[in-house]
């Protein structure tokens, strides 16, 4: 069991000097220089120690008649041995040695580590995730239990540049005396705040999010039942896979620019280092107009409004798609579009896919067979278009053109 360390350690110092002593007299490999016996031997773990740690270079196994164990070059300091490790350096070395010596013979194979974070502070925690991720195995599987906020973190980066890779189940409010059923989840910002408060208990208030989006929608504290609409898509669309920014919706446009530009001052004076922009619908904005927003960090949907790209030709051939009825997509292109033709006689945009949205949502059912879908228009597209916009559809690049534009600036 890779909790076992000492043992574990003792085992693994055994299995390198045997195989030392090995190729040593082994007569296919005379020709072989000692450097390149050594790099075959350490070299996995050498680089893996310095991608957590810059300063520690593994030297070898020394004399292993003269109690013999791992030494070091440590900073300026050479032979270093390896009881003077730090507890943080000693449980990553632990650790990366044993998964590298076992993952060639357990080349398919589940892993599984309790809290490996131990005795490290977040940015060594983050390393040392990143470092397990590209050792594990193709056909392996690395399962992790962690309260580390520097292992969600670089867990969160490694879902977004590596999609399919990467799963996240949630143990927060399961009644466990009872049979539950686990299923991978995509992480928003509510299952972040759920772990920060795991990890951080009341220090978990003091976390803000690195950006905040003001928006269109039901301002804070506003009369009315219903949260905002614009904000709710927006966290459904962009929340798995941007947990570090928030929505904040603030009424309507003019709201939105007038009252922004309080809460820029007032957020940026307490949390310093937070950036906040804003999004508009389009309307029937023209770019003279779209460009002068700009200039006050106001950025402009592409389309009338965000109704136009939840309803979009892409998403609803994708709903089909996981309803295992893609023959009907076209059916439903057609009925969208006839709608909208019937817009300018009624006085209204072409463009304007609001206006048909229940209308069409009647349709929809009737097509696919929906029950339980939801009441309205508003709700059926939060909880079944919304979540069906992904990072690889043309219609989110296109969406987060705008709504994600600051982020090339702000890195």
């Amino acid at each position: 069991m890779l909790m076992l360390s000492e043992s574990r350690v003792q085992d693994n110092y055994q299995r390198l000097v045997g195989a030392s002593l090995e190729k040593l007299y082994d007569q296919s490999q005379k020709d072989r220089t000692a450097g390149q016996i050594t790099d075959e031997l350490i070299g996995e773990v050498r680089q893996a120690m310095r991608r957590v740690f810059d300063n520690l270079v593994l030297e070898g196994p020394g004399n292993p008649l003269e109690g013999g164990t791992f030494r070091f070059t440590k900073g300026m300091t050479s032979n270093f041995h390896y009881k003077n490790l730090s507890g943080g350096e000693k449980a990553a070395f632990d650790l990366l040695l044993d998964f590298i010596i076992k993952r060639k013979k357990f080349d398919d194979t589940i892993f599984c580590i309790d809290e490996p974070e131990l005795h490290m502070h977040t940015r060594l925690q983050a390393r040392l995730l990143e470092v397990m991720f590209d050792l594990i195995p193709d056909n392996c599987q690395l399962w992790l239990s962690t309260h580390s906020i520097g292992m969600a973190r670089k867990a969160a980066e490694l879902n977004a540049t590596n999609q399919g890779q990467v799963a996240f189940i949630d143990f927060h409010d399961q009644n466990f005396d009872l049979a539950v059923k686990l299923e991978p989840i995509q992480p928003d910002r509510l299952f972040w705040q759920k772990m920060f408060h795991t990890a951080l208990d009341d220090l978990a208030e003091l976390v803000v999010p690195e950006y905040v989006i003001f928006c269109e929608g039901r301002k804070i504290g506003q009369s009315g039942r219903k949260p905002s609409f614009d904000v709710t898509v927006y966290q459904k669309i962009f929340g798995p896979w941007h947990p570090e920014i928030d929505f904040i919706p603030l009424g309507g446009g003019n709201e939105v620019q007038h009252d922004g530009k309080a809460f820029d001052y007032l957020l940026t004076k307490l949390a310093p280092g937070m950036k906040t922009w804003k999004v508009f619908d389009k309307d029937d904005r023209n770019e003279t107009e779209i460009e002068a927003l700009k200039q006050e960090n106001i950025y402009v949907l592409s389309r009338r409004d965000i109704e136009s790209f939840l309803w979009d030709d892409e998403v609803l051939a994708e709903l089909c798609k996981t309803l295992g009825k893609s023959d009907v997509a076209e059916k439903i292109r057609q009925k969208k579009q006839q709608q909208l033709e019937t817009l300018p006689s009624r006085g209204m945009p072409s463009d304007d896919v609001k206006a048909i949205t229940d209308s069409l949502y009647f349709e929809i059912k009737k097509l696919l067979g929906l029950n339980g879908y939801g009441n309205s228009a508003e709700a059926f597209s939060i909880e079944h278009l919304a979540p069906l916009i992904q990072p690889e559809m043309a219609i989110y690049k296109e969406l987060a053109a705008t709504v994600l534009a600051p982020l090339k600036k702000h890195g």
